[in-house]
């Protein structure tokens, strides 16, 4: 009997264990960019979303709803409490573990697209233009100093938020 409880108990617990992780919680950018701009992104329960950051020595925040389509996260910028600033946007997040990498969704036929739109503006002496396999192998990087490194920047997930059913 006492056996056939611990067994019990620990098929139970493999399962918890193996149940998908919550996406709701506090997020923060492995790294500030520039070494002095942050972002703070907090998954509520209810569906929304804030993101703090840090913008010329302002902090701004921006509101929407975020919901998870084919294993990518799909924050929708609607709201925003400063209505000066246009933020209406869709920005879409590979989920992996308790990691959000941004993507940056553009096909080879848009990227051509903009290339020729540059081309028409008379702007492409001005722009280091590379190919779309380059273009795609850099997506995601930014600044992480003033000395010009760059890395990928992504959100990690630092503080759990507990729904209730």
């Amino acid at each position: 009997m006492l056996k056939k409880t611990i067994i019990l108990n620990l098929i139970i617990i493999l399962f918890v264990s193996c149940s998908p992780k919550t996406l709701t919680g506090l997020y923060r950018t492995n790294f500030s960019t520039y070494g002095r701009f942050g972002k703070a992104l907090t998954l509520r329960c209810d569906s929304t979303f804030v993101i703090d950051s840090n913008r010329e020595f302002k902090n701004i925040s921006s509101y929407g709803n975020w919901e998870v389509k084919n294993r990518l996260l799909v924050v929708n910028f609607r709201t925003v409490k400063y209505p000066k600033i246009e933020d209406d946007q869709t920005n879409y997040y590979h989920i992996k573990r308790n990691k959000l990498t941004s993507v940056f969704p553009i096909s080879k036929e848009e990227y051509l697209d903009l290339i020729t739109k540059i081309e028409e503006n008379g702007l492409k002496d001005s722009l280091k233009i590379g190919s779309y396999r380059k273009f795609k192998r850099k997506r995601g990087k930014t600044f992480k100093n003033f000395q010009g490194k760059m890395g990928k920047q992504f959100f990690k997930k630092v503080e759990n938020i507990e729904c209730e059913d």
